[in-house]
């Protein structure tokens, strides 16, 4: 669970009459977690139990004296079992690339696209072509290389320029960086030879969405300062541990509840904003360049503390090359890559005899409605689109699709409805909560939103899946019930998505570890919805 103090959802509930209901399970979800390796890990071959032994090894006494809430520490983590080899080589390489080539002089500067992409990626930024193949008889792995180098380079330009945004909004006082203490012993990678500085930082963990507060995360990408020189670093490994907060007494600024503090503060013409503050020990492993890893050692004092900058996270990209290199494991690729008018996956299916009676449809909107019924009573894997331009109605026939399938969602087929952000997310469930009160049809527990940002209006919030199991697990609590504290988010997650029928999520998220809680993710999604398709980079 991310943190989410800011909404007034969350501001309502920990104000509430269960606000110490609600701030003991935002603890656990927040800090009791699965422990199980990283992904990150995987791009060295790097075993996390023997690195972690490695770093247990070297705790400074301050950390082997420190009064820790649990025995039991947590990794944060983004296993990912859907790598192929291919996948994890082009993320190897992106990474790679970063902390070697990348160079962050460049993100206080601007320079021309081709000086820019010359440091980006060493290939060539190609056109998209309408189609990649000119015939149906094409050479596959051709075709699939050439679709490769034109959309990777492009989602490395995206990357940076998500650099260069979060760059300029962090304060760059030195009172607001990260201080790293970096132990004398280091690792390298027998094969690849990569250099991994291996260190341990003591903060006050606020839940707020400032980035600088938030705990290091595998793949974050950092900004490491020695000597007044910034380089690149990623986190490859993060393992935390929650200490006990000492009881304070009550004050209007400072409220202590069952050992851990919450800060109460108050802005002129503002309501109060609750954070959760929690003292966190964590090690963690930082890839980064040999010339970093040099220039550290010749000129860093050990046990002296380094600066860093939290810059933004890998993630979203690694899921982009993730799929474009799994692409060959879709099994309508070859329609994307050579598309045809006879090809059946850009046919209409058989007509039905479905009628749409609702008369706040139009002639062109039923008939958008009855297209998609028809698609998913066939057996045969189709694509429709879509076109209009604003305020013709795209979203409220969304939302009338969804009407007219949820009768047909039986067993564990599920509709996904995906948008490139959140603002499109939150706009489709605003329609179709609509087109479902004014149908008066129930669609309690089968609507839920995923997503690592909550929707802005509080009603929305209701449906939101972290909310909801926040909800749940603090009625656990006023139950006095027993439960796992390392494994009850994912139970209740999985219980939430597996009695769901309709599932919102940006297409990234969409991606998401958290999807795949649901048994057999691929073949329960029945139908695809894409909204703002032609907006989408994914």
């Amino acid at each position: 669970m991310a943190s989410y103090n800011n909404t007034t959802w969350l501001q309502d509930k920990l104000n509430g009459s269960d606000g110490y209901y609600y701030r003991k399970a935002q603890n656990i979800l927040l800090f009791d977690q699965t422990n199980s390796t990283s992904s990150a890990l995987d791009l060295f071959n790097i075993s996390g139990p023997i690195l972690n032994q490695l770093l247990t090894s070297m705790q400074i006494q301050e950390a082997q004296n420190a009064d820790f809430e649990h025995q039991e520490s947590f990794l944060l983590t983004d296993k990912d079992y859907t790598w192929t080899l291919g996948a994890q080589k082009a993320v190897r390489e992106l990474c790679n690339q970063i902390v070697t080539y990348w160079l962050p002089s460049y993100l206080y500067s601007e320079k021309p696209v081709t000086v820019l992409h010359s440091m980006l990626i060493n290939k060539p930024l190609l056109n998209v072509p309408l189609q990649f193949a000119e015939c149906l008889d094409f050479d596959v792995n051709k075709t699939l290389d050439k679709y490769k180098d034109i959309f990777i380079p492009l989602h490395y330009h995206e990357l940076w320029s998500e650099f260069m945004n979060s760059y300029n909004e962090i304060d760059h006082n030195d009172g607001h960086h990260i201080k790293i203490k970096v132990y004398n012993k280091n690792y390298i990678d027998k094969q690849s030879n990569a250099k991994i500085l291996l260190g341990q930082v003591w903060t006050n963990y606020i839940n707020n969405l400032n980035p600088q507060s938030r705990v290091l995360s595998p793949y974050d990408v950092i900004l490491l300062i020695i000597n007044n020189i910034q380089y690149f670093g990623i986190i490859v490994y993060a393992q935390h541990k929650h200490i006990k907060s000492k009881e304070t007494s009550i004050t209007r600024e400072n409220i202590t509840v069952d050992k851990w503090t919450i800060v109460q503060s108050k802005k002129e013409n503002q309501s109060n904003q609750i954070e959760l503050e929690t003292k966190i020990y964590s090690q963690i492993g930082i890839y980064v360049s040999d010339e970093c890893y040099e220039i550290f050692h010749k000129n860093h004092n050990i046990g002296q503390l380094m600066n860093i900058i939290r810059l933004t996270s890998l993630t979203p990209t690694k899921r982009h090359i993730t799929a474009i290199m799994n692409l060959s494991g879709w099994p309508q690729y070859k329609s994307l890559l050579a598309p045809s008018l006879n090809d059946p996956y850009y046919q209409l299916a058989d007509q039905s005899n479905v009628i749409i009676e609702n008369c706040s449809f139009n002639q062109e909107q039923k008939k958008a409605i009855q297209i998609a019924v028809n698609m998913f009573d066939d057996i045969q894997e189709r694509l429709f689109l879509i076109d209009g331009p604003p305020g013709t109605g795209k979203s409220k026939t969304i939302a009338g699709i969804v009407g007219h399938l949820l009768d047909k969602l039986d067993g564990n087929k599920k509709i996904l409805i995906c948008a490139p952000s959140n603002t499109a997310c939150d706009e489709l469930m605003k329609k179709i909560l609509e087109y479902f009160n004014q149908t008066n049809q129930t669609i309690a527990d089968k609507l839920i939103r995923v997503g690592c940002r909550p929707p802005e209006e509080k009603y929305l919030c209701d449906y939101f899946l972290d909310f909801i199991t926040l909800t749940e697990l603090c009625q656990k609590l006023k139950d006095r019930e027993n439960f796992n504290r390392c494994t009850i988010e994912k139970q209740i997650e999985k219980k939430i998505l597996t009695k769901a029928k309709i599932i919102i999520s940006t297409l990234n998220y969409s991606a998401s570890s958290r999807l795949r809680l649901l048994n057999n993710f691929k073949t329960c999604i029945s139908f695809i919805i894409v909204d703002e398709a032609c907006q989408a980079s994914e």
